[in-house]
C-alpha cells in the first residue's frame, strides 16, 4: 500500500504562504485607488494607513513566499509536462514583487515627508498598484495552471483512494 506523503513537505510551503500576500496586495492596490476618489469625513487618512499596512505586511510576505517559491521549483520542476509553465508564473511573480517592493518605497516616501506629494506621484504610484496587481493576477494564473493542470507539487492518490483506508 503506498504512503500518504507529509503534507509539509518543501513544495507545499509556498502554496501554504502565497495566499497573504495575493490578499495585502491586491487590497492594497483597491484601496489605493479608491482613495483617490475619497476626499471626506477622515476616510483619506484611514486609507492611507490601510494602504501603508498592507504594503508592507504583502509585500515582506510575498518576498518569503519567492523564497519558499524557489525551494519548491526543484522539487516540481522535475515533474512537470511543461516546465515553461513554472518559468512564466516565476517571472511574473518576481514581476510583481518588484514592482510592489518600488511602490511601497514610494509611497513611505510620501508617508514619511521625504517627498512632497503630488498629483503626478500619486497617479504614477497608482500606475504601479495596478501594474503590480496585473502581474500578480497573471502569475496567479500561471501557479494556478502548475497546480490543476499539472499537478506541480500535489500528492495525486490511487485510483480507489485506497492509501486513504
Amino acid at each position: 500500500m503506498e504512503e500518504i506523503p507529509s503534507i509539509w513537505r518543501t513544495e507545499v510551503w509556498h502554496a501554504l504562504s502565497i495566499h497573504l500576500p495575493i490578499v495585502l496586495l491586491s487590497l492594497a492596490s483597491i484601496a489605493y485607488c479608491s482613495g483617490l476618489f475619497v476626499t471626506k469625513n477622515g476616510w483619506p487618512q484611514f486609507i492611507a494607513r490601510f494602504t501603508f499596512l498592507a504594503l508592507v505586511l504583502g509585500v515582506l510576505s510575498a518576498w518569503v513566499s519567492i523564497y519558499l517559491g524557489e525551494e519548491a521549483y526543484n522539487v516540481v520542476v522535475r515533474t512537470l509536462c511543461d516546465p515553461n509553465v513554472l518559468q512564466e508564473h516565476q517571472w511574473w511573480a518576481y514581476f510583481s514583487v518588484y514592482v510592489y517592493s518600488a511602490a511601497t518605497l514610494l509611497f513611505m516616501l510620501f508617508q514619511y515627508d521625504v517627498i512632497a506629494r503630488s498629483r503626478p506621484l500619486s497617479i504614477f504610484l497608482a500606475v504601479l498598484l495596478l501594474t503590480g496587481f496585473g502581474g500578480l493576477v497573471y502569475s496567479g494564473h500561471m501557479g494556478a495552471s502548475v497546480v490543476y493542470q499539472q499537478a506541480g507539487g500535489t500528492y495525486v492518490p490511487s485510483e480507489n483512494c485506497v492509501e486513504f483506508e
